[in-house]
């Protein structure tokens, strides 16, 4: 009986492990599924890190690539303007040339004038559109004679004439007119020049000008933008 009794003993002490122990477990199970929970977290962390990683370092290298694509482009437009504005010299210095032998009494002379030749009204017309600015119609001998001719120090900004101030309605007005006297007098260049210079000392300089001015003006309209393109590349790279 006794027997009996320390077998029944021990196995409910049996048991009563076997709960504590099935305790401790559901205990341990349920600490290691909140540290596999915080693991894969973990886990997950680090991997969208590593894509942002891979991402950043994808975008910093393809904007490398962009600005080194950029720095060339801007090289290039640099070049070409740079080459541009070299062929624009030749022009400048005819336009300065044309009146080295122009005075001031001879464009005293040419105001005097109450009824010039074609030729002349034409030429101080043509300078006229580059120099000033005119609204509407044809400008008259009258006023050519009062705004520009009248002007004491027209020599000195001719030789000093600023390419960029023009506008684009005075260049397209002085073209036309150019355009039209060559057309009318059936010559242009040289031969045309000598022509007007048998006329009036200070038209014939003047004529001079005015073609190397039309030519300087179109090359500054190319160079211009392409001035500007690599400026703002630059800014878009800073």
């Amino acid at each position: 009986m006794r027997r009996l009794e320390g077998g029944l003993q021990t196995l409910a002490e049996a048991q009563e492990d076997t709960k504590v122990l099935g305790d401790e477990l559901t205990i341990q199970n349920a600490k290691i599924s909140e540290k596999k929970i915080v693991v894969e977290q973990l886990i997950a962390d680090i991997t969208a890190q590593q894509e942002t990683a891979q991402a950043q370092e994808k975008v910093a290298l393809q904007t490398e690539a962009d600005l080194e694509v950029k720095s060339k482009q801007i090289e290039i437009e640099e070049k070409e303007a740079e080459i541009a504005l070299q062929a624009a010299i030749p022009a400048l210095e005819q336009a300065q040339a044309a009146l080295a032998n122009v005075k001031g009494p001879d464009i005293v002379e040419v105001k005097s004038m109450a009824a010039p030749a074609q030729a002349i009204k034409d030429v101080c017309a043509i300078t006229y559109y580059f120099t000033q600015r005119h609204q509407g119609g044809e400008v008259d001998w009258a006023t050519i004679k009062a705004k520009m001719l009248g002007d004491t120090q027209l020599l000195s900004s001719l030789q000093n004439y600023d390419i960029s101030k023009t506008k684009t309605d005075q260049a397209n007005k002085a073209k036309k007119k150019l355009a039209q006297l060559i057309k009318e007098q059936g010559h242009e260049g040289a031969e045309l020049q000598a022509i007007i210079l048998t006329k009036s000392k200070a038209a014939g300089g003047l004529f001079g000008w005015c073609v190397a001015t039309d030519k300087y003006y179109d090359i500054y309209k190319d160079v211009e933008p392409k001035k500007k393109r690599a400026a703002q590349m630059k800014e878009q790279k800073i």
